[in-house]
């Protein structure tokens, strides 16, 4: 082999073994149920923001019928595909006064989706932490 050559495939294994640390990664953050609340902590006197779960789910094997904050309904959803394939639920955890649905505390997330290719129903849950910490 030349010296390009050797160059190369250096660089192309050091590429693939990032690539798989990375995506271990990725994986070892989320939850081992499949989903994880980002933030992980959501402070009620911030002004807002985003909210989301991030799943290792793939988007197009299932339809999101329900997210709940400790068994109340959050109705402002909108699932999406990542750039992975997985399913993403970004979410407004407030009522239409702009209250939130849930006080100080942890509080249990539960994502109910179904699988499109059957009628088989599965429910992830992560837990968060929930705090007022003032402006």
């Amino acid at each position: 082999m030349n010296k390009m050559t050797k160059m190369a495939l250096k660089t192309l294994i050091i590429s693939i073994i990032l690539v798989m640390l990375l995506s271990g990664t990725a994986l070892a953050n989320g939850s081992a149920d499949g989903i994880e609340v980002s933030p992980n902590v959501i402070n009620l006197d911030s002004n807002g923001g985003s909210f989301s779960i991030h799943t290792n789910i793939p988007f197009s094997s299932v339809t999101v019928e329900l997210l709940t904050a400790d068994g109340t309904p959050i109705t402002k959803i909108v699932p999406f595909s990542d750039d992975r394939g997985d399913l993403v639920v970004k979410f407004d955890p407030r009522d239409d006064e702009g209250n939130y649905l849930f006080g100080v505390g942890d509080v249990t997330f539960e994502l109910t989706v179904s699988a499109s290719s059957s009628a088989v129903t599965t429910i992830y849950d992560d837990t968060v932490r929930v705090i007022s910490c003032g402006k």
